[in-house]
This record gives structure tokens, C-alpha cells and sequence, in this order.
């Protein structure tokens, strides 16, 4: 069955042909920011919180396998934008 999964501020969000409406996904994801997705073969990757990297499996069971450290996304916010000149 086709799907379409969007990641969106407070989670995510499924919508399987013929449906009506969205469905939140009430795993791991549910109120986070979900910033990016990419999938293969029935298999999700996501970015959360635009830090944790989690994987779901092609049952939809999902586990973060990567997490950016705190002192990791303060040096990346204390950065000073590139020049636009």
C-alpha cells in the first residue's frame, strides 16, 4: 500500500492511499521536530530535534542510532552566519 510520511514541527505524520486524513505517529517522534526524512526499500531515516538520527525498521518499529552532543549544536548555534558579500 503507498504512503506519504511527512515530518512537520510536532512529529510525524503518515497518509496511506484512500485515506481521509493524517495519522500522527505516537512513537518516538511524536512532539518533536522532525526536520528531515529519506527512505529506501520500506526503511525510514529521520532527523529530530536536529540532533537525534533514528531509523525505522519495515515493520515501523523505530531506534535512534546517532545523537549529536549538547556541546556539538552549541558550537554550531554560537557560529556566526557565512558573509553574503
Amino acid at each position: 500500500m503507498r504512503r506519504i510520511v511527512v515530518g512537520t514541527v510536532k512529529g510525524l505524520f503518515e497518509v496511506e492511499a484512500g485515506a481521509s486524513g493524517a495519522r500522527a505517529d505516537g512513537g518516538p517522534l511524536a512532539d518533536r521536530e522532525v526536520t528531515a526524512l529519506s527512505g529506501d526499500a520500506g526503511v525510514l531515516w529521520a532527523l529530530a530535534d536536529g540532533r537525534s538520527v533514528l531509523r525505522s525498521d519495515r515493520d515501523g518499529a523505530w531506534e535512534e542510532v546517532a545523537r549529536a552532543s549538547s556541546a556539538w549544536r552549541a558550537a554550531r548555534s554560537s557560529r556566526s552566519p557565512p558573509s553574503t558579500r
